[in-house]
């Protein structure tokens, strides 16, 4: 299992203004690419028809106040890492951003597996395994829980994640929003 943090930006970004040529260079796919929604943002699957592989795209509608203040703080994000040389194993690559009158997209590498939330959403965080019951009194047993996840998946990724922030709060930054949601597997 790969993990890398979402909602944070990486190594060879590059922000430009909106062109059809690049915009059209990237094409959703399937009529239901929505892999995921935040407060701000909608995240679709894409394909780079350039470089012929899948990529995600958040896009951020600017067309109100507060939704324009966070893909300005997310831009200037991925800005700020823009003379240096960043590159983390654990955190989300985003190749380009594009930004116009109404939207600011972030196209962004693929986490084909997901994210953590996804994997609770679909088989849970715990088990009970009724043989292993525990009885309080000769009516009711209590199941133990039981991980669904292999230990070794849990350990890597709090070990991924750990290593992404510990990455982030060495270069005086924090991500703010760590959550199921936004940590990507591979």
């Amino acid at each position: 299992v790969g993990v890398g943090i979402g909602n944070i930006s990486l190594k060879d970004s590059s922000t430009v203004s909106e062109s059809d040529s690049l915009r059209n260079r990237y094409i959703k796919i399937g009529s239901n690419s929505i892999i995921g929604r935040g407060q701000f943002s909608c995240v679709v699957r894409a394909i780079d028809s350039k470089l012929m592989r899948i990529c995600a795209m958040k896009e951020i509608n600017t067309s109100n106040e507060s939704n324009r203040g966070q893909a300005e703080a997310e831009v200037k994000f991925v800005q700020s890492f823009g003379g240096v040389s960043v590159k983390h194993e654990n955190i989300i690559t985003i190749h380009q951003t594009f930004v116009s009158n109404i939207t600011t997209t972030f196209v962004m590498e693929y986490a084909s597996m997901g994210s953590l939330q996804d994997v609770i959403d679909t088989v849970g965080i715990s088990q009970y395994a009724v043989s292993d019951c525990a009885t309080i009194n000769e009516n009711v047993a209590v199941p133990p829980p039981i991980s669904i996840l292999p230990f070794s998946w849990i350990s890597a990724i709090g070990k991924a994640t750990f290593s992404a922030l510990n990455f982030l709060h060495i270069n005086n930054y924090a991500h703010f929003d760590i959550k199921p949601g936004n940590i990507m597997l591979f």
